[in-house]
């Protein structure tokens, strides 16, 4: 089964900034890392069927327009470099039912929202002013242990997030 982590449709609210519109229909990493790139924001390379980055120094990678094409050979998943690197794009990522069904009523606005197969809107987008410099943030509940204690997750510089059309 196909499972995809991808900002979808047109964007997220970003002060009035183009930039946060991208469009989802890539058929390879390669075309969305171009995609990325032009929006100002810095993907990297993630092994095929993988999230998680095996560059090293992945969090300084900065490629040229000439270098996406070699570094993203068919097959590869795509990851987007997270806060100041990327213009101030950050991600919430909605670890639960509980934060995806609440999510619409309490986080602003935003119309770049992803997902993968079962849960299709557990990533909510933004462009911020000033990123948080800390690559993740995690709230948990305090009644639950493990991986199921994760609610919400903000992920900002030093992180990234796996994107479309990455198959993990």
């Amino acid at each position: 089964m196909e499972d995809t982590n991808a900002p979808e449709a047109t964007g997220a609210q970003a002060h009035g900034d183009d930039r946060s519109s991208p469009q989802v229909d890539y058929h390879t990493a390669r075309e969305a890392a171009h995609h990325y790139r032009e929006r100002g924001w810095r993907p990297i390379p993630l092994p095929a069927g993988s999230k998680k980055p095996t560059t090293p120094r992945w969090q300084h990678l900065s490629l040229s327009a000439s270098e996406l094409d070699r570094c993203f050979p068919t097959g590869a998943n795509i990851g987007i470099l997270l806060g100041e690197p990327s213009g101030g794009l950050v991600d919430v990522d909605l670890d639960c039912a509980e934060a995806v069904a609440a999510a619409a009523a309490l986080l602003p606005p935003t119309d770049m929202i992803s997902g993968r197969g079962r849960n299709p809107r557990s990533h909510y987008w933004y462009v911020v002013d000033a990123p948080p410099a800390k690559a993740s943030t995690k709230w948990v509940d305090p009644t639950a242990t493990g991986a199921n204690a994760t609610l919400v997750e903000l992920r900002s510089s030093g992180g990234q997030t796996c994107v479309p059309p990455s198959v993990v």
